[in-house]
């Protein structure tokens, strides 16, 4: 569960920082202001209530839900390398 939530992560926080770093303009401001809001929502209480709503949660489920949460810090990491 681990290693598939860190891979997601790193996959998705390097996808869309790149991006944000490269592109500049408009799109670094939108991708950084959607990653703003992200941030604000603790992790904690998206993943209680994914889990709640969800029931059950199965083993792929938990690793795409640990693994979306995940990446946000590192997306910010690497929009500030790129530039």
């Amino acid at each position: 569960v681990a290693s598939g939530a860190v891979v997601m992560a790193l996959l998705l926080g390097t996808a869309v920082g790149g991006l944000a770093g490269m592109r500049g303009g408009w799109t670094d401001r939108l991708l950084m202001r959607a990653l703003d809001v992200a941030m604000s929502l603790p992790r904690v209480l998206i993943l209680l209530a994914v889990s709640a709503f969800w029931g059950v949660v199965p083993v792929w489920g938990l690793i795409a839900l640990v693994g979306a949460t995940g990446w946000f810090d590192l997306a910010r990491l690497v929009r500030g390398e790129v530039r």
